[in-house]
């Protein structure tokens, strides 16, 4: 193992190069595919969204009504005529689903990129720069989302999550290599001594 390297379960993570080498490359290849169809990307986001909220509010509302009892009874209704309302709005007008969803993935994108900044820059993990720049890169995006919104933001969303997706894969793919290269030397077989 390298010296300085501190990261628990190295080791382990280091066997398995290939599957972050696989999972950033598929990364890669649907943001491209997204960045060609971001208007595309946007609405099904919104559709499948929508979906999971209507589906989470049936769950949500049976939960409640299961242990009305329990003081957090109204907690869970709430919670599910909320996904009700918003699930609706995203199903039958993606379109306005889109730009008040916009900001939601401004949120996300910021937050993540922080995240992956403040990870890569604290664990110090192999080849760390190419996770932090990506987090730079998710940063940079959400505040660009935000200035242009309302106006772009249906195509800007797709556009941000592909960009955000390619930079995500490169960072798993530069993962695994700096990862193959520590599992090589493990896997040197010792000749038993006469």
């Amino acid at each position: 193992m390298r010296a300085g390297l501190t990261l628990v379960g190295l080791e382990e993570i280091s066997r398995n190069w290939f599957w972050f080498l696989v999972l950033g490359i598929l990364s890669i290849i649907l943001g491209v595919v997204a960045l060609g169809q971001s208007v595309l990307v946007t609405l099904v986001s919104m559709l499948f969204l929508g979906i999971l909220l209507l589906v989470n509010s049936i769950a949500e509302a049976v939960a409640a009504f299961q242990a009305k009892a329990w003081s957090g009874f109204f907690l869970h209704l709430l919670g599910a005529v909320l996904d009700v309302v918003v699930g609706i709005i995203f199903v039958t007008r993606p379109v306005l689903g889109a730009m008040e969803f916009t900001l939601v993935v401004a949120v996300f994108l910021f937050v993540g990129g922080l995240f992956r900044i403040v990870n890569a820059v604290v664990l110090r993990f192999p080849n760390w720069v190419f996770s932090a720049i990506s987090g730079l890169i998710g940063v940079a995006l959400a505040l660009a989302l935000q200035a242009s919104w309302p106006w772009s933001g249906l195509q800007f969303v797709g556009i941000c999550v592909a960009i955000d997706l390619i930079f995500r894969g490169w960072g798993m793919v530069m993962l695994s290599i700096a990862l193959k290269t520590v599992a090589t030397p493990r896997e040197t077989t010792h000749t038993p001594a006469a």
